[in-house]
């Protein structure tokens, strides 16, 4: 599931510690997490975790893969038109890296997934500030990288949290 496209179809969970976040992202990988429940903003959580937990690089490397075993368990196939897309998530993690980078020295990585739901950053569109809906839905994004075609990946370094 693309992290763009996700229909938002459960409200989104409120972490009460750390702990409960934690608690979700075992979920995930585990693949017991309700498909209902898998939205824009728990894809959110689970990779502001996973990028707080194994830092960016492990998470780039191995998100992807957790993701489509996800799908493939929930029923959802990865091709060209659903399931996985790579632009799109590699691009939410370099912008939730600058997220999380943001926060002041010590918040909980749950109160700072909490927040991403009323953060401009936490928005499923932000990515159409730097991809044409072409580029960015294209089949080419979804099997690999593209670079931005708007503004620059570096641009996200500017935007407000």
């Amino acid at each position: 599931m693309s992290m763009i496209m996700v229909a938002d179809s459960a409200p989104p969970r409120h972490f009460a510690d750390d702990a409960a976040l934690a608690a979700l992202v075992a979920e995930f990988e585990a693949r017991t997490l309700a498909k209902r429940e898998w939205s824009h903003m728990t894809h959110l959580a689970v990779s502001s975790y996973s990028i707080h937990r194994d830092g960016l690089a492990a998470t780039q490397r191995d998100l992807p893969d957790r993701i489509r075993r996800f799908n493939d368990t929930t029923g959802v196939p990865n091709n060209d038109e659903r399931g996985y897309h790579e632009t799109i998530t590699q691009f939410f993690l370099v912008l939730l890296k600058h997220y999380l980078d943001q926060q002041p020295p010590g918040t909980p990585i749950s109160a700072a997934a909490n927040a991403l739901k009323t953060s401009p950053l936490g928005d499923k569109n932000i990515a159409f500030q730097f991809y044409s809906r072409d580029r960015l839905l294209s089949i080419p994004a979804r099997r690999g990288w593209l670079d931005p075609d708007l503004r620059a990946l570096t641009d996200i370094a500017t935007l407000a949290v």
